[in-house]
């Protein structure tokens, strides 16, 4: 589920295969989108999103538990450090 204040999501909910989180959750890493308007994987959860980065959080046994999903307003707010 996404959402921030007052302003709906235009995806609120899609299935797991699909969109950038899906693209993470299939390769098992994580994903840095300096400019989601290039990148056709992308579904908007917000009109201001310009950047984005997915990241799998795994357990011991190397299972993903969960995704770390971040969005900007700003392109390329994020970089590739690990």
């Amino acid at each position: 589920m996404a959402g921030t204040g007052d302003e709906p999501s235009a995806y609120p909910r899609f299935p797991k295969t699909q969109g950038l989180c899906g693209a993470a959750l299939e390769s098992g890493k994580s994903i840095v989108v300096g400019d989601v308007s290039k990148d056709k994987r992308y579904l908007p959860a917000f009109h201001t999103t310009r950047s984005e980065i997915i990241v799998p959080m795994k357990d011991e046994h190397k299972h993903i538990v969960g995704m770390l999903d971040a969005e900007s307003d700003k392109l390329n707010a994020f970089g590739d450090e690990r």
